[in-house]
């Protein structure tokens, strides 16, 4: 493995840590974090497979968040009745995008969904001790994902980038 290829995979898990660090502690996270992520992941994820199966995967990736984000707007808006920016931060969004460049599309399904079902049980279990209604969405996910690659880079799970 070349001193770039582990950089960069170094580089990766810190900005996921950095983003979580700083959702849980102020709920913000600048913004130029989340092209970073979508970066690294690519390089990542392109360097693991076939230039046409990257770009297949990246739409049917995009596709996926953003039905899934056009159904979770719909139900904020008509459903619970609240305004968007009160349920789902901006953090959040640019998040689900930048993961989108991760992973082939079934494995991009599998650990999106656990990392959301992550979220929800890390936030039952720390809530009791927090006043504040809002969920670091965004920095459990980062946390789920920096957990996925590191498992991923040490073997312990196989490939996450076949189709």
């Amino acid at each position: 493995m070349l001193f770039w290829e582990i950089a960069l995979k170094i580089f990766l898990i810190g900005i996921f840590l950095v983003v979580f660090i700083q959702d849980i502690r102020h709920r913000e996270v600048y913004w130029v974090l989340f092209p970073l992520i979508g970066v690294g992941c690519a390089i990542i994820f392109y360097r693991s497979t076939l230039p046409e199966l990257f770009c297949v995967s990246i739409l049917v990736n995009l596709f996926f968040v953003l039905i899934l984000t056009l159904l979770t707007l719909v139900y904020i808006k008509f459903k619970m009745g609240n305004k968007i920016t009160e349920v789902l931060g901006a953090g959040d969004l640019f998040l689900f995008f930048a993961l989108c460049f991760s992973f082939a599309p079934i494995s991009f399904l599998v650990i999106f969904v656990c990392s959301l079902i992550c979220a929800l049980g890390l936030h039952l279990v720390f809530n009791h001790q927090k006043q504040g209604k809002s969920v670091p969405l965004a920095g459990y996910m980062c946390l789920f994902f920096a957990f996925t690659y590191i498992a991923s880079w040490l073997g312990l799970i196989d490939s996450l980038y076949k189709i």
